[in-house]
């Protein structure tokens, strides 16, 4: 069996190649020995996660008086919190095969192993593969502590599927995972210690912010030793060291939490020779190991051991592997400790500025400040903590406090604008990645959604929400079933064989902008521009899809109507309408369209060119017929529709490097589905029943 991709390892990195790549038309096979979703959804992030929740309602439930509600008597059930833990992780697993299995992925269970660059055995099988990613994740590292050979303690898995509440508990390491599993059963009454050998606790996260979470837990009865050495542990407790001075710490368990190393045996990675570095596997940042198409993601980088971290790599491994442009970027990653409160960071902290000799200044808000603070937490304060460099630029954000895990992630982005921004001051010049808007001298990020909803009434609502409901700039790639689509102010009579079309099932709609009739399928791109200005340039939109096309070694041209050609005959045709100080273009793209079809339903009474009803002064507007081909015909015969779109859609999406992925919010489809029933798959829309006088 022979495979575009092989993947070694399932979790966040591995799941996430593998759609990616399965979506884009690749043939992949993904390697996991235990449960798909690795670490982080099986024994990680996630369970951890829910058990903290849980644990978060109990503290809501015990001091809801406070919030002018009765419990009176706040309890808890430790047997059900683990197994609704098991049930959500259950859950999500299954939701990520599903995914998998959509775009066709050969999920193998077992445990993998190289015999070189392109073979792979697993479960007495040989698979062969042009390109091999290896995610094969970390595991808990436990340090040679004296006698702990001799104790039943807990590494976090063990943790998480305890069913039992002991009396005490000693955590070794007060790093994310020890912190959260500290908030964990401090809520759950147990009495709680934690030794860390470094001065404060969570590690590289701002000192400032992790010490006024420490005191909070102080103040809740957790026990700290900071500056701190191991110095055995017995079934009595753990033996510390402390300015010189021994002590014991009594405890019923003991969790070791001091961090997690990558897992580079067992899966024959010496066999490749690649190159190493720290704690793992160097990596360039296109994700390549010095091995020619051998990539690897995630924690086996032993880089940044996060889960979204990992996600990242894989997208930029994946597009790499695809011929598209993407490179890693480490400088905008959040981090995240899930304890209530919570607390989250990022950017650079005042501990590495410092070290670098960096100057800064700092800027501090209380988190009362904010309403919504204030209104959710009668309990303690937070803090807002910006860095600033001289220039008054954020370069570092620090959060404690409720919902700092929601709020990190616009300081993120204001990061990352600014390190783009500097990019660009530095080169002196406006590159093919900046797209600036003369009205307001301003460079504009764009928001692109892949729209994989066939509803052709959906899809035209999608359009209209986003220009005159919304005010940001948008990229959206979409397909429909068989439908006609026409314009504005055209009759139905005069473009659409009616016959033909009730036979044939097709679907009939009528957009908002003008121009001409049009027959979308699922061999039929579509692609939708929306963005503020008061200048609009269509011709840069046409450009912009010509330039993608050449990219594809493909070259078209233009012409006055906005249309795209090839050897004379038509690929695309367009549309525009302006809101405003809103602009859209919109335009088809002839992939792989059933041309019969389209010639055939598109033959409508042309000689009678009525006026539209309920607009009896107003003629209806005649399309302009065209010559078309598909584009696939001028294309690698290996370049499906599949892979086709996702090239597009990531050719637009790395345009500007702070393009986002844009997922429509609950708010979002509720409104598209009204405007889609009250306005597109109406009839009276559609026929022109008078409707436009209203809408």
């Amino acid at each position: 069996m022979k495979y575009q991709i092989a993947i070694i390892g399932g979790g966040p990195a591995g799941y996430t190649a593998a759609e990616a790549a399965g979506k884009a038309g690749l043939s992949v096979v993904l390697f996991e020995k235990r449960s798909l979703g690795g670490v982080c959804l099986n024994e990680g992030c996630i369970p951890t996660k829910t058990l903290l929740y849980s644990a978060k309602v109990y503290d809501y439930a015990k001091h809801a008086s406070k919030y002018a509600v009765n419990v009176p008597e706040a309890s808890f059930d430790l047997g059900k919190i683990v197994a609704r833990k098991s049930k959500v992780v259950r859950k999500l697993v299954l939701g990520i095969k599903a995914k998998l299995t959509a775009h066709q992925v050969n999920i193998v269970t077992g445990e993998a192993v190289i015999v070189d660059k392109n073979t792979i055995q697993c479960g007495g099988e040989t698979y062969e593969c042009e390109n091999l990613l290896l995610c094969t994740g970390s595991e808990t590292f436990i340090p040679p502590i004296p006698g702990v050979e001799n104790v039943d303690y807990w590494t976090h898995r063990d943790a998480l599927d305890n069913k039992e509440i002991p009396a005490s508990l000693t955590i070794v390491g007060g790093g994310v995972i020890g912190m959260e599993f500290a908030s964990f059963f401090n809520s759950m009454g147990v009495k709680v210690s934690v030794i860390e050998m470094m001065p404060e606790i969570l590690g590289a996260m701002d000192k400032e912010t992790s010490a006024m979470l420490r005191t909070e837990y102080q103040k809740r009865g957790i026990n700290f030793q900071l500056n701190s050495k191991v110095i055995e542990v017995s079934p009595a407790g753990v033996t510390i060291e402390k300015a010189g001075k021994l002590s014991l710490i009594e405890a019923d368990k003991v969790l070791v939490s001091v961090g997690r190393k990558a897992n580079l045996n067992q899966v024959g990675l010496d066999k490749l020779k690649v190159e190493m570095v720290r704690n793992g596997v160097k990596v360039d940042e296109h994700m390549l190991t010095s091995h020619p198409k051998v990539y690897a993601c995630g924690d086996i980088t032993g880089y940044s051991m996060l889960a979204h971290t990992a996600i990242r790599e894989s997208e930029v491994a994946i597009n790499h592997i695809l011929g598209v442009e993407d490179r890693m970027n480490y400088h905008c990653v959040p981090g995240v400790v899930y304890t209530n409160p919570e607390l989250a960071g990022v950017g650079k902290t005042e501990e590495e500025l410092k070290a670098s000799g960096t100057s800064y200044h700092v800027q501090k808000l209380p988190m009362a400040y904010s309403g919504r603070f204030v209104a959710e937490n009668e309990t303690g304060n937070g803090l807002c903590k910006l860095i600033l460099d001289e220039e008054d630029r954020i370069i570092g954000c620090h959060l404690l406090g409720n919902p700092a895990s929601e709020i990190i992630v616009v300081a993120g982005d204001c990061r990352s604008i600014w390190i783009y921004c500097r990019r660009i001051s530095k080169n002196g010049i406006s590159t093919s990645y900046g797209r600036r808007d003369l009205s307001r001298n301003t460079f504009c990020i764009m928001f692109c959604i892949d729209n994989r909803c066939t509803d052709v009434y959906f899809n035209l609502a999608v359009e209209e929400y986003l220009l005159k409901q919304t005010q940001g700039d948008y990229f959206v790639i979409w397909q429909s079933e068989p439908s006609v689509v026409m314009g504005k102010n055209q009759s139905v009579r005069a473009e659409v064989n009616e016959d033909y079309r009730i036979e044939k099932g097709i679907r009939l709609a009528r957009r908002f902008s003008g121009g001409g009739a049009v027959y979308h399928d699922k061999g039929n791109i579509n692609l939708t521009f929306i963005e503020t200005t008061s200048q609009p340039l269509f011709e840069d939109y046409l450009q912009r899809i010509v330039g993608f096309l050449e990219t594809m070694g493909v070259t078209a041209y233009t012409d006055e109507r906005l249309g795209i050609y090839l050897d004379g005959k038509k690929i695309s045709g367009s549309a525009q309408c302006i809101h405003k100080n809103r602009v859209m273009y919109h335009c088809t793209l002839l992939f792989s369209a059933n041309l019969d079809v389209l010639h055939t339903v598109l033959k409508g009474k042309s000689d009678e060119l009525e006026s539209i009803p309920g607009l009896k002064n107003i003629r209806a507007v005649p399309s302009v017929p065209s010559e078309v081909v598909n584009l696939n015909c001028f294309l690698d015969v290996s370049v499906n529709i599949k892979r086709f779109i996702h090239l597009l859609f990531h050719y637009f999406l790395i345009e500007d490097e702070q393009n986002s992925i844009y997922h429509f919010s609950r708010k979002d489809l509720a409104a598209i589905e009204l405007l889609k029933v009250e306005k597109y798959a109406n009839e009276d829309w559609i026929h022109h029943r008078g409707i436009l006088k209203k809408i």
